[in-house]
């Protein structure tokens, strides 16, 4: 791709970025007038850079049953488990951690503006925290494993990663 053409993508996206629904869309047919291409582009970069929707995360993994897939599409943050319930809870634990891991890859897009990484690994970080004291209540009800242990460890150094990554962004 040319380095001018480039520049203008960069240029319009920036801008885009900053905004949202209708106006975004304002704002790229105006930009982007008589150069489809360009809006394309423009929006295709737009969409790299935009976190997904947890629920939407949620329907791509093919394991979870479409029982719990129902109760995820709903509201990830407020989620009221049986605690003898423990195949749901790891499940769910599981639904955390990959939604983590989603957002902590997704934070490495070379194209990504600083502030959109810092957005990422605060995503990352929040639902490694959810996964991670899901496998410490666990451990306080006197019902741990050493499957319980590695899984808690496991969420305790991916909190750790994302911390070093936003600290080293100054946002943490």
């Amino acid at each position: 791709m040319a380095t001018e053409r480039w520049r203008r993508i960069e240029e319009v996206f920036h801008a885009a970025a900053a905004l949202s629904g209708e106006e975004r869309a304002a704002f790229l047919q105006e930009a982007c007038d008589g150069d489809p291409s360009l809006r394309q582009e423009v929006e295709r970069v737009v969409s790299d850079t935009e976190p997904e929707r947890p629920s939407a995360v949620v329907m791509r993994i093919p394991q979870f049953s479409a029982k719990l897939k129902k109760q995820l599409a709903g509201d990830l943050d407020n989620i009221v488990l049986n605690p003898s319930d423990s195949y749901a809870r790891r499940d769910l634990s599981d639904c955390y951690e990959r939604l983590g891991k989603f957002h902590a890859t997704e934070s490495a897009g070379p194209r990504l503006p600083t502030s959109k990484k810092v957005e990422r690994w605060g995503l990352a970080r929040r639902w490694y925290q959810k996964s991670f004291t899901i496998w410490n209540e666990w451990t306080k009800w006197g019902t741990s494993n050493i499957y319980v242990a590695k899984w808690r460890d496991h969420a305790a150094r991916a909190l750790a990663e994302c911390d070093a990554a936003l600290g080293y962004f100054g946002h943490h």
